[in-house]
């Protein structure tokens, strides 16, 4: 599934970047990740990182469909004017 193949890409991405630096490489629970969008594709793979353990935040143009995805998946929101602010972040999904 597309979620799954995003979540192998995140964790490979962790393991290289973590190699880079010559620190172990993070599990998904230590990684704060911001999903912009609140559609499909944002759904599938703010779902897939919610149960991989990580804190997400989903921020979308529209709050009323972030703050619907965010309840559904069990997750935090943020309006999109504040998407900037969103702390603390280490992984950006768009």
């Amino acid at each position: 599934s597309d979620a799954s193949a995003a979540i192998d890409s995140l964790r490979t991405h962790l393991a290289e970047q973590a190699k880079e630096a010559g620190t172990p490489a993070r599990e998904f629970g230590q990684t704060f990740s911001l999903v912009l969008g609140a559609g499909g594709a944002a759904r599938a793979v703010a779902f897939a990182l919610h149960r991989a353990g990580a804190p997400v935040t989903v921020c979308a143009r529209n709050v009323e469909r972030a703050k619907k995805l965010a309840e559904d998946v069990g997750c935090k929101y943020a309006d999109w004017m504040a998407r900037h602010a969103v702390s603390p972040c280490d992984l950006v999904v768009n």
